[in-house]
């Protein structure tokens, strides 16, 4: 009877920290150093330029919930100048540090993919900016790169709007200050984002 007790409790304990090592092998966590998100601003209707912010951070949970972190005051256009205008003027950093990005992903698929596999699906992200929350549809790739580590990216660049998060205003006053005769209120949007177990 005791030998029967005791490979219950053998086997129990056995399972939970099984399932323990398969849920903390299951979360990831995002290199920022490895990652990159760009965007594009054209303005004076024939001038196109690319940005990016060097500040990410984020995890896709054992339970699929993925999450982006952009620090709003790491935004680099290539000119002092210009940094310093888009965090104060129209990211209003001292407000509103960070824009988010959350999506729900099937964790056991991506935790099934093999090294050097893909799978390419659409997603509804949650993003939050200025304050402002809004779904978009997005087209992702993710590649298995290594046992522990995966890529995802965007399959087709995404277009966003200052309208949809209230930024109409101060791209406004950013062009008069700029003394431009247009600013595209519309960015385009590229990223490629790698998680390591």
């Amino acid at each position: 009877m005791h030998k029967t007790t005791a490979s219950i409790f053998k086997a129990i304990t056995a399972a939970t920290l099984l399932t323990g090592a398969m849920s903390a092998q299951a979360a990831w966590e995002l290199d920022g150093a490895a990652s990159s998100f760009h965007y594009v601003t054209s303005k004076a209707s024939a001038v196109s330029e690319v940005n990016t912010f060097t500040g990410l951070s984020g995890a896709i949970s054992d339970a699929g919930a993925a999450s982006l972190a952009i620090n709003l005051a790491s935004v680099d256009t290539g000119i002092d100048i210009r940094n310093e205008r888009m965090r104060d003027i129209v990211f209003q950093v001292a407000q509103h540090a960070q824009a988010t990005v959350s999506v729900t992903v099937d964790a056991a698929a991506l935790n099934a993919l093999a090294v050097g596999d893909s799978m390419t699906g659409t997603y509804t992200a949650n993003v939050s900016l200025h304050g402002i929350s809004q779904d978009m549809t997005a087209e992702l790739k993710v590649v298995k790169l290594a046992s522990n580590s995966l890529q995802v990216s965007t399959v087709r660049p995404l277009i966003v709007g200052a309208a949809s998060f209230g930024l109409a205003e101060e791209v406004e006053q950013l062009r008069e200050i700029a003394n431009l005769t247009s600013i595209n209120p519309n960015i385009v949007v590229n990223f490629t984002l790698v998680y390591n177990q």
